[in-house]
């Protein structure tokens, strides 16, 4: 799921919605807030520049294939 958003492994997540990111447990909550099916922004430092990203969120365990 993480790579049909157009994340990319190095990608730094700043912003997860509204949410500020500076650590695990801040992203942590930020998931928590959500529910599958969901439509969330997601901010990343990619390279040293900003990058937007949108991500429907998944169940957990769901590839959102098929």
């Amino acid at each position: 799921p993480a790579a049909v958003a157009g994340l990319r492994p190095g990608d730094v997540i700043i912003r997860f919605g509204p949410a500020t990111i500076q650590t695990i447990e801040d992203l942590t909550a930020a998931l928590s807030a959500q529910k599958p099916g969901d439509q969330v922004e997601i901010v990343v430092l990619r390279a040293g520049a900003e990058i937007n990203v949108t991500a429907i969120l998944q169940s957990r365990g769901s590839s959102g294939r098929g």
